[in-house]
């Protein structure tokens, strides 16, 4: 009996690993489009299936250039998927290799899949690449680190582009012409393409995890928290290392600068809203990206383009403004070192201006406050720094505060702490590795180490909804996170990650405390200025009142008095004389006055020269 189970279990093992296999070999799927012809990649030990550049919706070329994605079409015959296609148009210099062929028909999506699926459904990751909104893209992922790292771990793992730069965040006066956000446009449109067509790849569409790093965890958040987007388009979310942009970008200012540079208006003048679109849609595309381009500020970290408010899909002026019950576990990262580069004391105030902005800070007060705080104290502190690991606390505070969301949804929390690795994107060679570091140097041991904690604990939030059994949900009150680095040895014990409290407190108290009081202050003594300011007024206006009333009064009382009562006797004087004259003409003259006058006509005469004068 025991020799019947095992050999039962041992065929229905190589049974099942047999259908694997033929399903890897065939990868041809039937999508409500049309068929596509993918090919088994990835290293030898982790054999995936790979679908490259299957569109999700029509070219944005011609007249659907700055035009809402439209659904793809359907197809005859079998589409293949095996080569990636152009990149979307984009700044090649300052990225990373595979996208020196770029185009403006760019709107597909990459999946890789992990064969084991065709026996349980796997869940899904919906990945959005950084790269501030105008560089990076699709096709820069190596298809080996990704079958490492992701697919080969029962995990589908899709890649869609989007619009870069003018042609995905073109921002004009009247939306009817050119509406804002495409390129977030163009995320929903592949995210409801996975939704509707990944169960023909062996995916779940009810476990999709939208993830991101940089600008692409930015947008992750604001399609967590739009209202517009539908609450199960995706289940959870990772957002790593955002960049806290929604009130920063420059879209609307470099749209009309780049018209400008390719005259379609001209600085100072009325422009006709349908005319500027229409002269931008007909100027060649590699026309509008030279100027572009001449227009980046890279050094700076500046973003050149980025989401607006624009009434549908970001009704706020704030990302906070956004927030609704949020129903979706997220998971929330940052690094140590974020965005801690050597940068020049003068480019402070504006980084101040920019980010106490961000926190809805508006006085000049609570400005000056950072930059007194980051201009001379210390070299070495940063703006960006302190201000993204503030507003990742923010973040997890309002996503899992019970005040805002009754679901209460789990929270993850962490700090990435790998030594020489905790700077923006230093988390994402141990996920992405060779895309990002194509001349990588062999890994040390406290590397290779990371290399497997990392990944694992995003593999797992993917799978479960929780990064590790003994990582807790974050509590506001706690602060709690999960410290991550490399597992080593000090002193005779074990250092590994481990939860802690008091997510980076001193950034936190400055950002979140400090300079809302200076603001709070601030505002105050305004109000009080302004009232001071009213009460003078109103003051000075009655004193005015009373001044007229003391001086001016008593001779416009004397003065209209003596014309009323020179007008009275005017009128008592004709009236008399019109009475007199009418007694004459019916009675004759009195005796009294014939003794005086003995012609009548003489009299009358008298009369009518008196009253006319």
């Amino acid at each position: 009996m025991k020799f019947a189970s095992s050999f039962l279990f041992v065929v229905t093992f190589i049974l099942a690993q047999y259908t694997i296999w033929c399903l890897a070999i065939d990868v041809t799927v039937k999508t409500s489009k049309g068929k596509v012809r993918g090919y088994l990649g990835g290293p030898k030990h982790n054999r995936i299936n790979i679908f490259k550049g299957i569109p999700f919706a029509k070219p944005p070329i011609g007249k659907n250039r700055f035009r809402k994605p439209e659904p793809v079409t359907s197809w005859s015959g079998v589409l293949n998927a095996t080569q990636y296609r152009p990149a979307c148009i984009t700044e090649t210099d300052n990225s990373s290799n595979g996208q020196q062929k770029i185009s403006e028909d760019c709107l597909y999506l990459n999946i890789f899949a992990d064969p084991h699926c065709a026996v349980k459904k796997c869940a899904v990751v919906v990945y959005i690449h950084g790269g501030s909104f105008f560089f990076q893209s699709a096709v820069m992922f190596n298809e080996s680190v990704i079958a490492e790292k992701f697919a080969s771990h029962r995990i589908i793992f899709v890649i869609p582009a989007y619009r870069l730069g003018i042609f995905g965040f073109i921002s004009v006066a009247d939306e009817k012409f050119a509406p804002k956000n495409l390129g977030f446009y163009d995320m929903i449109a592949a995210i409801e393409w996975v939704k509707n067509e990944i169960s023909k790849f062996n995916g779940d569409p009810n476990r999709i995890t939208l993830m991101g790093h940089s600008v692409g965890a930015t947008a992750v958040q604001l399609l967590t928290l739009s209202e517009t987007v539908p609450e199960d388009l995706f289940q959870q979310g990772i957002s790593m290392s955002h960049v806290d942009l929604y009130r920063r970008n420059l879209s609307n200012s470099m749209t009309m600068e780049i018209a400008y540079r390719v005259n379609c208006t001209k600085k100072g003048e009325i422009y006709e809203t349908g005319a500027l679109v229409e002269c931008l849609r007909e100027t060649p595309a590699d026309e509008l990206l030279r100027h572009q381009n001449a227009l980046t500020d890279v050094e700076y970290f500046d973003m050149m383009f980025g989401p607006e408010p624009d009434g549908y899909l970001f009704k706020a002026d704030t990302a906070f403004k956004l927030l609704r019950q949020n129903k979706r576990p997220m998971l929330l990262g940052v690094t140590k070192n974020e965005l801690a580069l050597t940068r020049m004391r003068s480019t402070v105030p504006r980084e101040c201006a920019t980010y106490t902005g961000v926190f809805g800070y508006r006085t000049s007060e609570a400005t000056e406050a950072c930059i007194e705080r980051y201009s001379f104290r210390n070299g070495k502190l940063s703006v960006m720094k302190d201000e993204t690991h503030s507003s990742a606390l923010r973040m997890a505070m309002r996503l899992s505060s019970p005040s805002i969301n009754k679901a209460s949804p789990s929270v993850f929390l962490y700090s990435f702490e790998m030594p020489h690795h905790d700077s923006h994107s230093g988390d994402i060679r141990f996920l992405f590795d060779k895309d990002y570091y194509p001349r990588r140097k062999k890994m040390n041991d406290d590397e290779l180490s990371m290399d497997k904690i990392y990944p694992t604990y995003i593999r797992m939030f993917v799978k479960t909804g929780q990064p590790s059994s003994d990582w807790k949900a974050f509590n506001s009150d706690q602060r709690n996170f999960m410290r991550i680095t490399h597992v080593t040895y000090e002193n005779g014990s074990i250092v590994e990650p481990q939860m802690q409290n008091a997510f980076y407190n001193n950034e936190a108290h400055l950002w979140l405390e400090q300079f809302a009081n200076v603001e709070r202050r601030a505002l105050e003594i305004n109000r009080s200025k302004q009232h001071s300011a009213k009460t003078f007024l109103a003051d000075e206006i009655k004193a005015d009142d009373i001044g007229e009333d003391s001086t001016d009064t008593p001779v416009l009382f004397w003065m209209g008095s003596f014309l009323i009562t020179l007008v009275f006797v005017c009128l008592v004087i004709t009236l008399t004389l019109l009475v007199l004259i009418l007694y004459i003409r019916k009675f004759g003259y009195p005796s009294w006055l014939r003794n005086k006058v003995s012609d009548e006509h003489i009299e009358e005469r008298y009369i009518f020269r008196f009253l006319k004068t």
